[in-house]
């Protein structure tokens, strides 16, 4: 009876194993699929290593400092992977030129010998479909670090008073 217990616990493991390598497998498979045709879904996926890595590096790093350095470098990754943004996130940029019209993201895809380039248009159109400005590049990627750095900026702040209460819940528990 002992041996069918511990048997069962054995297949029990090696299926729950087999399951989450499974679930892990469709995660990303459908993680890649989405990130292709939407390019946003990068930029959450980067927010959440950013959480995980703030997580993870709690006790061996100094926020004053090394928080920043974290900050930057992530914000930096975000407005290069996420260019186009999304609906939330460009909110601000239309809000400054509702006066001229609407903003509309296009984006062309170029495939050229098997290699398949993006390039996105951030233009304000007016209310009879006609282009009045067509936004600089290199100024939305301005302001998208920009608005990278004030997001992650924003959750550092809140995570690190959570690390310090959590290291002081164990420090008392240890004494």
């Amino acid at each position: 009876m002992h041996t069918l217990i511990k048997n069962l616990q054995t297949l029990f493991l090696c299926l729950l194993g087999i399951s989450i390598f499974g679930a892990l497998g469709f995660g990303l498979y459908f993680l890649f699929f989405t990130g292709v045709s939407n390019q946003w879904v990068w930029a959450s996926v980067l927010l959440i290593i950013f959480i995980i890595i703030t997580w993870f590096s709690k006790k061996y790093v100094d926020w004053k400092h090394g928080g920043i350095l974290l900050v930057v470098v992530i914000a930096f990754m975000g407005a290069c992977i996420d260019i186009q943004g999304n609906p939330l996130y460009n909110e601000p940029i239309r809000l400054v030129y509702q006066h001229l019209g609407t903003l509309k993201v296009t984006n062309i895809m170029t495939s050229i010998n098997g290699t398949t380039g993006v390039d996105y248009y951030f233009n304000i159109v007016n209310p009879s479909g006609h282009v009045v400005k067509q936004l600089n590049m290199w100024g939305v990627a301005l302001f998208r670090f920009i608005e990278y750095l004030v997001i992650y900026s924003i959750l550092l702040s809140m995570l690190v008073p959570m690390f310090k209460l959590v290291r002081n819940i164990k420090l008392k528990k240890e004494s």
